[in-house]
């Protein structure tokens, strides 16, 4: 199994997750599902997985939302997938996507979104057409449809920042109509963060009355790996890139206490150490790791900014998607615990610190640290407040050059 922190990572590396697989697929029997989780953690391999493993009534199919920019790209790949990944394709669905497809076999955005009763009408009738391809399908009561579709909340920003908000809207009421009324689809959303203020951001006027689906939908919380899981997968993972160790269970035991149960990260981290090691080939020696990870804090903006960690899109959240009074609150607090002695505040001691800079009441602060563990930034441990991560510590500590 090879290092892979970005992109399609091998499905072998979803290491652990057995217990998530099998929730999942049990919540998505009673109805819709919101998956979220901060990145880094698996949610992408975890949807791979379940698409590749699904059970025999079930017929998955997973979206990559990441680049794509407009809604109707999204409700055009959304029907190509349908048509191109099904075994064998409905004629009436052939029939329906045919005519939209150009020389390359793909489904045209121009004659997508020309199509006569709308391109919302198509993406409309491509799924009702192999709902009912399934339920006819061999005995019994045929397959029921999950769609899922990855980097949800990314998408709804990236769109919201075009000024597309109607035809966002036009394209989430669609899939939630037919959630509403065909009993056998399921849909399967992913977010960064709290999911709760991923939907209010949605827009009000074109949904309406129509998020009834999202609702109900059962919310998932994908959470770093325990530590019996984290060792196998940063084994793996060192065999896969063939490192040698001057004490292998050593290095294993600090790959998995530095990247704190973070799949992304123990991917990142065992790459550095494989690229730092390589030319020329020699072993990891003990402490080598601590100073792999201290190089890349040795320059805070690579280190925020390296695609491989993810590390300045995980305080995104407060970032960019807070309103202003939590934000402005949000700061000092974060601040306040990275900067403790031992990365751990009491609520007590957090209040006589935020006393100092301003006048605030103690539900103030309850409300936005409780914002912040939704998030998964922090987490209360044995009485007192401390980052979730000891990585995302660090990175809050550079992001606001507080080292």
């Amino acid at each position: 199994m090879r290092a892979q922190a970005t992109g399609a990572v091998d499905l072998r590396a979803a290491v652990g997750r057995e217990p998530e697989l099998r929730s999942l697929w049990t919540s998505l029997d009673t109805g819709s599902v919101l998956l979220h989780g901060r990145r880094g953690l698996g949610k992408t391999t975890l949807l791979r997985l379940a698409m590749a493993n699904a059970p025999a009534q079930w017929l998955g199919r997973r979206l990559d939302l990441s680049s794509l920019e407009r809604p109707i790209e999204a409700g055009a790949a959304l029907v190509h997938a349908l048509w191109r990944e099904h075994p064998t394709p409905p004629a009436d669905l052939s029939v329906l996507v045919q005519p939209l497809l150009d020389d390359r076999e793909r489904l045209s955005i121009e004659a997508f979104g020309r199509a006569e009763a709308g391109w919302e009408q198509v993406l409309r009738q491509a799924i009702e057409q192999v709902l009912d391809a399934e339920l006819e399908s061999g005995s019994g009561s045929g397959r029921a449809l999950v769609l899922a579709l990855d980097h949800f909340e990314d998408f709804c920003v990236r769109v919201r920042g075009r000024g597309l908000e109607s035809s966002l809207g036009s394209f989430v009421r669609t899939l939630l109509e037919l959630a509403a009324e065909r009993p056998r689809l399921r849909l399967l959303l992913t977010f960064e963060g709290d999911p709760q203020r991923a939907l209010d951001e949605l827009p009000k006027r074109p949904l309406a009355d129509a998020t009834g689906p999202l609702m109900r939908a059962a919310q998932l919380e994908l959470s770093p790996l325990p530590p019996e899981s984290s060792a196998r997968l940063a084994s793996a993972l060192l065999i896969g890139e063939d490192i040698t160790a001057q004490n292998r269970v050593a290095l294993t035991r600090a790959l998995v206490e530095a990247c704190d149960g973070v799949p992304g990260w123990l991917h990142a981290a065992v790459r550095a150490l494989a690229e730092r090691h390589r030319k020329p080939p020699k072993p990891v020696l003990d402490g080598d790791l601590e100073r792999t990870l201290d190089s890349l804090f040795a320059a805070p903006a690579s280190a925020l900014d390296d695609p491989n960690w993810q590390l300045r899109q995980a305080f995104s959240p407060v970032l960019e998607r807070y309103w202003m009074l939590q934000r402005s609150l949000s700061l000092p607090i974060l601040d306040a615990i990275a900067l403790s002695e031992d990365g751990a505040l009491s609520f007590r001691a957090l209040r006589k610190q935020l006393s100092v800079q301003m006048t605030i009441d103690d539900d103030a602060i309850y409300r936005v640290l409780e914002t912040l563990h939704r998030d998964q930034l922090v987490e209360e441990f044995g009485g007192r407040w401390r980052f979730c991560a000891g990585l995302l510590r660090r990175a809050w500590l550079a992001l606001r050059e507080l080292n």
